[in-house]
């Protein structure tokens, strides 16, 4: 559930959730593995108020139904993104040197590859829509890592 809305998000896909969006969900298999990625909104707008990092905020916080920020991605993008997500899982495990500077860099690698695929989706989605005036819906992120019942060794 998304404040009052339900949604479904299967295996491989991401949820995209902006601060203060009040959220819980019900798991149905087990075990369950994922990662959540927690950043504070002023990590985006320090890149100047004019710039990109507006825009992506923007993605997380504009009001829009729960079904936009579920993204479903073809099984080549699931494989990157979950890749990208355990780099990320494992720099936030080190205490080395430059480990925020890696964390910011791996994040905004990860949006920016994330939206320019979005943004080709929906451009996509709109060369090929019947001219009914209606615009292509846009898909939708979350990250924290649980260890679904797997044994550490």
């Amino acid at each position: 559930m998304i404040e009052k809305e339900q949604v479904r998000r299967g295996a491989g896909e991401l949820l995209l959730l902006g601060p203060g969006l009040p959220h819980w969900g019900v798991i149905d298999k087990f075990p369950l593995s994922y990662i959540t990625v927690y950043f504070l909104p002023w990590v985006l707008v320090e890149l100047g108020p004019e710039s990109d990092g507006v825009w992506i905020l923007r993605r997380f916080t504009v009001q829009q139904p729960a079904a936009q920020r579920v993204m479903r991605f073809p099984p080549k993008y699931r494989a990157e993104f979950r890749h990208r997500f355990e780099e990320i899982y494992h720099e936030f495990s080190q205490l080395g040197l430059g480990r925020e500077v890696r964390l910011r860099t791996l994040l905004m690698e990860m949006l920016v590859r994330l939206l320019r695929w979005e943004h080709g989706i929906i451009h996509l989605l709109a060369a090929h829509a019947p001219s009914d005036g209606i615009a292509p819906s846009r898909m939708p992120m979350s990250v924290r890592r649980n260890g679904g019942g797997r044994k550490s060794s």
